[in-house]
């Protein structure tokens, strides 16, 4: 899970309306499915992973701003 946040984190926010899951969204009648998800995005703040059988938090784009914007 960490590393499908990491590897996600800084992608744009246009990269989860490219992909086969958005091409199936409008082919299973879901026509609203694309601007949903675009809608949603980065609408919960923390991203969780479990590690070593503990859930953390991993800090998404705008924990990273706030702190950024605290030193």
């Amino acid at each position: 899970m960490a590393a499908i946040v990491e590897r996600w984190r800084d992608a744009a926010t246009s990269a989860c309306v490219n992909g086969r899951g958005a091409e199936y969204l409008p082919r299973s009648g879901q026509l609203d499915g694309p601007a949903f998800v675009l809608a949603h995005v980065d609408d919960v703040d923390p991203a969780s992973a479990v590690k070593d059988g503990q859930v953390v938090m991993v800090a998404g784009k705008r924990q990273r701003d706030r702190a950024a914007g605290e030193r």
